[in-house]
């Protein structure tokens, strides 16, 4: 599974070139360089309109301090982190996974979602890569 997902990030990345730029909040640490794509964390809602699933009531991307004063975004943020978080006021359309994930059975409930957010501000998307459960409302 861990193959399946790296192959479909991989792929992700590699089609995904013009949207490097439409990607948001990234934050940079001493192993990373400013135009590497980055896995990041957001907390939200999932919903469904029409055939898409969607965050509703999302965070803007979450950051962790790390030691030395870097920040560490997506990898770095843990379900207990994502607890903690008051829902938001972003709203992505979740693709990529969406049946291995399960994501379809956690309508209604909070959600840790990682992956690469793409588009603009209209319409973004996190082509996911990692998702959890946080809570089994959304508050």
């Amino acid at each position: 599974m861990h193959i399946r997902r790296l192959t479909i990030l991989t792929l992700g990345v590699a089609l995904s070139g013009a949207g490097t730029r439409a990607l948001h909040a990234q934050t940079t640490t001493s192993s990373t360089s400013p135009n590497q794509l980055q896995v990041v964390a957001v907390v939200g809602c999932v919903a469904q309109e029409g055939s898409n699933l969607i965050l509703t009531k999302a965070t803007g991307p979450m950051i962790v301090p790390v030691a030395g004063g870097k920040a560490q975004s997506g990898s770095g943020v843990t379900v207990d982190a994502a607890k903690s978080q008051p829902v938001g006021k972003e709203r992505y359309r979740l693709i990529n996974m969406l049946d291995e994930f399960g994501v379809a059975n956690h309508k209604g409930h909070k959600v840790l979602a990682k992956g690469l957010i793409t588009g603009d501000a209209k319409e973004r998307r996190i082509n996911l890569v990692s998702f959890e459960m946080v809570d089994a409302s959304c508050r």
